[in-house]
């Protein structure tokens, strides 16, 4: 596990761009903690509830991190994911962001860590201090 590669969750970034203290907070000892990145899946959800007022915040938060797109690896393990987690409920996307961080070996930063009922991702609250 490489503890410089953060995969922040859309929760965190809409939080973000709402002018929220925690998600404020949390991302910037992020930075400092590492590298971030963003799935692709991410931007998607961001765009899909973006207000237009949160455009160019929006373009400006992503430009600050690394893209990640859905490989075909990350397409077969979201859906073994999701597959495996059909009795809780779990959203595809969700999925398909675990299995971004399983795959690019990230620690995902969440504030809806229910989403993410699987014991391989290795969530940032418990990224070495």
């Amino acid at each position: 596990m490489n503890p410089h590669k953060i995969l922040v969750d859309t929760d965190v970034l809409i939080d973000f761009l709402r002018h929220k203290d925690k998600a404020k907070k949390i991302l910037g000892e992020a930075s400092d903690a590492g590298d971030l990145y963003c799935s692709v899946i991410t931007l998607a959800e961001l765009y899909a509830g973006m207000r237009p007022a949160e455009k160019e915040d929006t373009e400006r938060l992503v430009a600050g991190m690394t893209l990640l797109p859905v490989t075909e690896s990350v397409a077969r393990r979201g859906g073994e994911l999701r597959n495996h987690a059909r009795p809780r409920n779990i959203l595809l996307p969700d999925c398909l962001i675990a299995a971004t961080a399983l795959d690019e070996e990230c620690y995902l930063l969440t504030f809806n860590e229910k989403d993410y009922p699987f014991p391989d991702v290795v969530l940032y609250k418990n990224l070495p201090k």
